[in-house]
């Protein structure tokens, strides 16, 4: 994600401010979980197909809402 900021930061995509604040934002322990979650979803949809990816998909945030 670092790499990425700092590409669109290159490309003039983003102004120097916006960089700034999403870096801070990366920081955030609970955005790394969400960006954690992010690949197990990811991962979860290539192997399995509808039906089962997505009651998988939901079971895994399901479960991950009641343990928070």
């Amino acid at each position: 994600m670092r790499s990425a900021i700092d590409e669109w930061r290159a490309e003039g995509r983003l102004t120097a401010d916006e960089a700034v604040t999403l870096r801070r934002a990366l920081a955030n322990p609970e955005v790394a979980l969400v960006i954690a979650n992010l690949g197990v979803h990811l991962a979860i949809t290539v192997p399995l197909r509808f039906p089962f990816g997505s009651l998988t998909r939901f079971s895994w945030t399901l479960a991950s809402r009641l343990r928070a």
